[in-house]
């Protein structure tokens, strides 16, 4: 179950060839990419980032997030000044998928099955009450031994994802990405989007173009 999820959720991060490409714009060597993965625990040696970059190998993964997400954040800060302007209702998904907290864990991870998505708000009467994660319903299958049809989404989820106004801008946005896996966009008390690091790769690829 968790290869088939790694699978999908590969169509939530930039392609491999973009590893060359984003460590080349922050002028990075692959050594000073693998020193900056390991500040961050992230142990990876430069022969299989040199495999990663050439298509050589299939990568876990939580390697490949914790590579972009080291990437993303280095030029976040290299392009503070020129990205400042980009507010979370530029950037934010406005179709938000999201799940009641009376599903059971198998209904979500089939959820996450077909629409390639790993985490998911929890909605209760209309309202978002907490949050549902693929690396959640693996932690709680692998150690609670329970059967995921009988565990309700409500007994388990956690806290709702953090909430943001649609001018809050970038720098925000990727602060709160580093803890969380993704940001709301609300205006009225009303969800109008989603953020996650797929979107600030967007942000990214458009100030490349």
């Amino acid at each position: 179950m968790n290869l088939k999820a790694s699978r999908a959720n590969y169509l939530h991060l930039p392609s491999l060839k973009e590893v060359r490409l984003l460590r080349e714009k922050l002028g990075w060597t692959q050594e000073e990419l693998v020193n900056q993965l390991r500040l961050r625990g992230v142990n990876v040696s430069r022969s299989m980032i040199a495999k990663i970059e050439t298509g050589r190998i299939d990568p876990k993964y939580s390697l490949m997030v914790g590579i972009f997400q080291v990437l993303y954040e280095a030029l976040s800060r290299k392009r503070l000044m020129d990205v400042g302007e980009v507010r979370a209702g530029d950037i934010a998904s406005i179709e938000v998928e999201m799940v009641d907290a009376d599903e059971t864990l198998l209904e979500v991870w089939q959820k996450m099955e077909k629409t390639a998505f790993s985490q998911f708000p929890v909605k209760k009467k209309g309202r978002v009450v907490g949050s549902i994660t693929e690396r959640r319903i693996n932690q709680l299958i692998q150690s609670k031994g329970r059967d995921a049809r009988q565990i309700k989404v409500q007994e388990v989820m956690e806290e709702p994802f953090p909430t943001l106004p649609p001018n809050a801008t970038l720098p925000i946005i990727i602060h709160l990405l580093q803890r969380y896996q993704a940001v709301l966009v609300v205006k009225r008390g009303e969800v109008r989007g989603i953020i996650t690091n797929t979107d600030i790769g967007k942000v990214f690829t458009l100030r490349s173009e």
